[in-house]
């Protein structure tokens, strides 16, 4: 996903997200399938699957104005977030639990990324799958160890009861 959104990030609007959309469709169309040749009723799969791929269709036809709708959706959200932020620093006098440096710091990124919405919004769709990429990564190495530490525990409590 990284590699992606160096080049050219409207392809994971294009082609990544539709494929995926549609194979995660045609995956519960078969569930419907195999759910009826048991007789039991899949109309629910059926429904989510068909829905699934028609909404991958749309994706796929309509890439270029559901990126314009995410980014103005994201440019009100950050320059919300900046305003909030604002006016809680103005409320509290800057004696923030969290430190008002921090606060503004946070207020001041999120503006940056809105004025990088307006002036460079390809820049800004790198910028944000660079974000998503790194978040997914972190929360893939905490599991990892989360799961280690599991392992261990684990082992200490089979040695215990021996």
């Amino acid at each position: 996903m990284l590699w992606v959104a160096f080049g050219n990030p409207l392809v994971i609007f294009q082609e990544v997200i539709p494929n995926l959309l549609a194979l995660i469709g045609v995956v519960m169309l078969g569930h419907a399938v195999l759910l009826r040749a048991r007789g039991v009723h899949g109309k629910k799969d059926a429904v989510s699957g068909l829905t699934l791929i028609t909404g991958a269709v749309l994706l796929s036809i309509f890439s270029i104005a559901f990126v314009d709708v995410l980014l103005l959706v994201i440019l009100v959200w950050l320059v919300s977030s900046a305003a909030v932020t604002l006016v809680r620093v103005v409320r509290s006098g800057g004696k923030l639990p969290q430190g008002a440096a921090l606060t503004l710091s946070i207020e001041v990124a999120s503006l940056y990324l809105a004025y990088l919405v307006i002036v460079d919004p390809v820049g800004s769709l790198k910028v944000l799958i660079l974000l998503l990429g790194l978040i997914a990564t972190l929360a893939g190495m905490f599991l990892v160890v989360d799961g280690y530490g599991m392992r261990n525990a684990a082992k200490l409590i089979r040695a215990g009861v021996r």
